[in-house]
């Protein structure tokens, strides 16, 4: 803790520093004013409104990509032929650059749906190929132990399956619940949505206001290590 402590006040100085060096609040703003400015958000409704806003997006689709990456993974390392069907599609999915999603699921959907959907492809094959590597990985000698009783699958799923590959299912949600977030308020700024963390930074930014993108960034940080803090407690329970 010490340590982290040092570390937060040595970035402090040094972004004061380069601060004062510049001598110029539209290119660095100083700290003290970035710190008043989130404490000035944080006496407002708006801040708490594009927050949540925020988070329902990137944690609905979250939900979605976690749900649907085991229920394909272990659907894909039962049956082969259905790996090598999706292979090539999550493949072709993962090489299209997302301001193509933009466009286009902005001529097909609303904004909400248009993010969903976004967060979705960029989350969606990662649980997948953990899953997948999960189920691949078991011991054959467990494998074959398993297969000498006949229960049925659900049991199998919810307490062999499941359990054997905790680590890559924790894992995968690792790696996918920040990066939710993040590309949730990549995808509100370049879509330029009414509410959220996104559509404040692009304001921030329509307005020069440089206290304002940093103390936004500020406040998606501390909310990025507090959910992930939150989620690693509850898997731990």
């Amino acid at each position: 803790m010490n340590k982290k402590c040092l570390s937060i006040i040595l970035l402090i100085g040094i972004w004061q520093l380069l601060s004062m060096l510049t001598a110029r609040e539209v290119l660095l703003p100083q700290p003290i004013h970035v710190f008043t400015r989130i404490y000035e958000m944080l006496l407002s409704g708006k801040f708490y409104g594009a927050v949540a806003t925020t988070l329902l997006r990137a944690n609905l689709s979250f939900l979605i990509a976690l749900i649907l990456g085991i229920s394909l993974g272990l659907l894909a390392s039962f049956h082969s032929q259905i790996e090598a069907f999706l292979n090539p599609i999550l493949s072709f999915l993962q090489t299209i650059p997302q301001i193509s999603y933009m466009i286009i699921l902005l001529v097909w959907f609303d904004q909400f749906m248009c993010i969903l959907i976004i967060i979705l492809l960029m989350t969606f094959p990662i649980v997948y190929h953990n899953i997948l590597t999960g189920m691949k990985n078991i011991d054959a000698s467990l494998i074959d132990i398993i297969r000498q009783y006949q229960h049925p699958m659900p049991f199998l799923i919810f307490k062999v399956y499941l359990p054997l590959i905790k680590p890559y299912i924790y894992s995968a949600i690792d790696a996918i619940l920040p990066l939710s977030l993040k590309i949730g308020v990549m995808a509100e700024v370049l879509i330029q949505t009414r509410t959220g963390i996104g559509a404040q930074l692009y304001l921030a930014r329509l307005n020069i206001d440089m206290i304002g993108v940093f103390a936004w960034t500020i406040c998606l940080v501390i909310l990025l290590m507090l959910e992930v803090k939150i989620v690693h407690l509850g898997l731990r329970k």
